[in-house]
């Protein structure tokens, strides 16, 4: 413990008011005048008292500031941080909490399933979004981004959601032709069994995500394309006429999409990002379904 401070006449101290001039010491008691006029009479053991708890705090508050990282660099540790799986805190719509989309986040870990010799993948943000969009660096490149066939991956407060997206460019140019390929390939049958084949392995579903256009998620249930509506199931006799019978795709934003509740998915950890890559690699047949627009 540091010895106790000692006064003398004419030096200047401070306490809780303020600095203060020494007047006078006899034995314990001496007179002191603020800066302001001021003057009492004290205790010098009181006055003692107060310069030692004072310098004590000044101490204290130091050391916290020397010990407690900058919030700046809390930040910059956690946006750099290897992805280790998403958080309590990825699950909500604020873009500033946004930080899984980093690229150090699920983005980079998914391209790193994905790429091969054949194929170069890419993370894409949507602006002000918690969503991410997966495509080819050549087609990105190529066409207005965020059009045309590609995957993505969305966080909002009670799930996350992922899969192949067909998002056809309302202005037309080179990505408007995605929904004609799309549909001549559904009428195919031996796709359309394919494709019932992966909503039965990978529990996924059908839906606008504009909710423009189609209005209720089409499932598979007992080999049976269908809505629910209310309590009622509706059947769809076949899923490339119920399409094609769809006015105005061109605001549509179709999504073959697997959803996993905040409860499934925290326990995942980093695996989740080898579980939506392997989503995206089985439902590669639709991603190709357009070749990428040449250069």
């Amino acid at each position: 413990m540091a010895a106790a401070p000692k006064f003398e006449v004419g030096g200047t101290y401070e306490n809780v008011k303020g600095l203060y001039e020494v007047i006078s010491i006899e034995k314990d008691v001496m007179v002191i005048r603020w800066q302001d006029g001021a003057q009492i009479a004290t205790s010098v053991e009181l006055q003692q008292r107060i310069l030692e708890r004072m310098s004590f705090e000044k101490e204290k508050a130091a050391h916290r500031v020397a010990v407690k990282p900058r919030k700046s660099d809390e930040s910059k540790k956690k946006k750099n941080a290897p992805f280790s799986g998403l958080t309590e805190e990825d699950f909500q719509s604020d873009p500033t909490a946004m930080t899984w989309r980093g690229r150090n986040g699920i983005g980079g870990a998914v391209v790193k399933h994905l790429n091969s010799d054949q194929m170069e993948f890419s993370a894409w943000a949507i602006s002000a979004q918690p969503e991410l969009h997966w495509m080819e660096k050549s087609r990105h490149e190529r066409q207005d981004p965020h059009h045309g066939i590609g995957f993505f991956a969305r966080v909002d407060p009670m799930a996350l959601s992922y899969g192949v997206y067909v998002k056809p460019n309302a202005l037309g140019g080179q990505a408007a032709g995605c929904w004609d390929a799309f549909k001549a390939w559904l009428a195919d049958m031996a796709n359309d069994s394919w494709l019932k084949q992966q909503f039965k392995d990978h529990d996924l579903c059908l839906r606008d995500a504009s909710r423009k256009v189609l209005a209720h998620d089409i499932t598979l249930h007992r080999d049976q394309w269908g809505y629910k509506q209310g309590k009622v199931r509706h059947k769809i006799e076949s899923l490339s006429a119920h399409i094609d019978a769809l006015s105005d795709l061109s605001q549509a934003e179709l999504r073959i999409e697997k959803r996993m509740s905040k409860a499934e998915t925290l326990p995942t950890g980093k695996k989740i990002a080898g579980s939506i890559a392997s989503l995206f690699h089985d439902l590669m047949p639709v991603y190709m379904v357009t070749p990428a627009p040449a250069p």
